[in-house]
């Protein structure tokens, strides 16, 4: 017989600037705990995972796999089953867009694709009540050295069904989290666009005839659930991830009177540059809206359409940056360096683009190639990329390294870490240019280091005290690994 406690292992992010939370697994775990399960959650660490699993003997460990990770965790689930009984079961993108995972080793018992939420607990429901959860929809399961591919169940809603996220499970381990003024929510699941670099196509086949992708909470829903994380946890500024905020004008103009009504704090959100409007704007301003988090991506036009399926010219980008600075809102733009079938040439037209735009904070990363991405495809077509994917490292988009067969590298990913500062301080294209040609590459990463820090402070309202406690809680963090 299973025991009731689960162990949920994910990579939690130790940064005191980040607020990315796993909302993911937090919403599983009110599932588990709806079912009468206990939850608890560890970092990825062997060492720290060998002890709560001897101390605490967890039935059922889960882990959320993104692709960057899904070698690391496959490989430490083999390592934990070698030495404990326990049924494991992996969720995430990385399996939902390549189930075949679950073949790559004897150690894992399920994955669950797409949604979770009623797969999860309808597999946790056979587990208590001792019945084979082997036919549960959603899963792949290895039994008696077969796998029983399940079918896919159509996509929830409305979404009001899903329980709030469990953010005690974050909060109750991870002191500088709890005390992070900064909270994410999301009002949406789904996005209408099919960016090549993005997995949204392949989510959109895999749950096509499924349901409706778009779906998105009730106000009074979303209201709701931040009343109850401020009533219980320090909350400063809200930070809604979804991937597109600004659409459904009805639902903003709603949202904007009872929010500010009834929270009443800022909150930052991400948007689409053509989709502003004056009145959007206008009413996330003034719902509180202090940040806003849009993308670019390339500042070439035939690039933007061609290459990265982003159908939106220079001059609605142009135009929605007006408005957002218009209303004082501040600027984060996402910009990607290094593209297959680029030149630097094309870098420094991104580069020319965020300046003329004003940005406040232009956050640029080195595209990486993520498997079963129409744009990673792409470069294999295009022979910019041999498809090895065992080569590349979790930490290259955090270093600004490109893996792909280009010119260049060492300029770019130069140009990666004095990007932001160089929009900011609207420098000169010919300083630019000469600048990513010098051997600077150290003193070029300190300095994004403190210029991204300074950044995160305004576009999260952070005071100084906060950052200062939420760093000395990570050094407390950090000593007990």
């Amino acid at each position: 017989m299973i025991n009731n406690r689960i162990l949920f292992i994910n990579h939690i992010a130790l940064d005191f600037l980040n607020s990315a939370e796993p909302l993911g697994i937090m919403y599983l775990s009110a599932v588990a705990k709806k079912n009468g399960f206990q939850t608890r959650l560890a970092y990825p660490d062997y060492a720290i995972l060998a002890r709560v699993i001897s101390e605490w003997k967890p039935g059922i460990i889960v882990y959320s796999v993104a692709s960057d990770h899904s070698d690391f965790y496959r490989d430490l689930n083999s390592r934990l089953k070698e030495k404990f009984s326990f049924i494991s079961i992996f969720g995430g993108p990385h399996v939902t867009f390549f189930p075949e995972f679950i073949e790559e080793s004897e150690s894992i018992d399920a994955i669950c694709i797409g949604e979770g939420e009623y797969a999860f607990g309808a597999f946790l429901k056979s587990i208590k009540e001792g019945r084979d959860y082997s036919s549960s929809a959603n899963l792949w399961v290895r039994k008696e050295n077969k796998i029983i591919k399940n079918r896919l169940t159509g996509l929830i809603d409305p979404l009001e069904q899903i329980d709030f996220p469990d953010r005690a499970l974050l909060y109750d381990t991870y002191v500088h989290l709890r005390r992070n003024p900064v909270k994410i929510f999301m009002t949406t699941r789904g996005c209408p666009f099919e960016c090549t670099y993005c997995f949204n196509h392949s989510y959109h086949d895999l749950y096509k005839g499924l349901g409706k992708v778009i779906r998105r909470l009730s106000v009074d829903h979303v209201i709701k659930e931040i009343e109850s994380v401020k009533e219980k946890y320090p909350l400063r500024t809200v930070s809604f991830l979804d991937d597109t905020f600004n659409i459904m004008p009805d639902w903003i103009e709603e949202f904007s009177g009872k929010y500010r009504e009834r929270i009443g704090l800022p909150f930052t959100c991400c948007a689409r540059f053509d989709l502003l409007d004056e009145k959007i704007v206008n009413n996330l301003k003034k719902a509180g809206c202090i940040s806003m988090f849009l993308a670019i991506e390339a500042g070439n036009d035939g690039i933007r359409y061609n290459i990265l399926n982003r159908k939106m010219p220079t001059e609605k980008i142009l135009e929605g940056a007006n408005l957002v600075k218009k209303y004082k809102i501040y600027m984060v733009v996402q910009n990607i360096l290094g593209l297959p079938g680029t030149t630097l040439e094309n870098d420094m037209e991104t580069f020319l683009l965020n300046r003329n735009c004003n940005v406040d904070y232009a956050h640029s990363s080195v595209f990486q190639p993520y498997p079963g991405t129409r744009l990673t495809e792409l470069a294999q077509e295009k022979g910019f990329f041999n498809g090895d994917f065992s080569k590349l490292d979790e930490k290259d988009y955090l270093k600004g390294i490109s893996r792909l067969n280009i010119k260049n590298k060492s300029e770019i990913r130069r140009f990666n870490k004095i990007f932001a500062i160089a929009v900011y301080l609207k420098l000169n294209k010919h300083l630019v240019a000469t600048l990513i040609k010098l051997p600077l590459l150290k003193i070029y990463e300190m300095l994004h280091f403190f210029f991204k820090s300074y950044s995160g402070v305004k576009t999260y309202n952070i005071n100084l005290q906060a950052v200062t406690i939420q760093f000395l809680s990570r050094l407390k963090l950090l000593s007990k690994k």
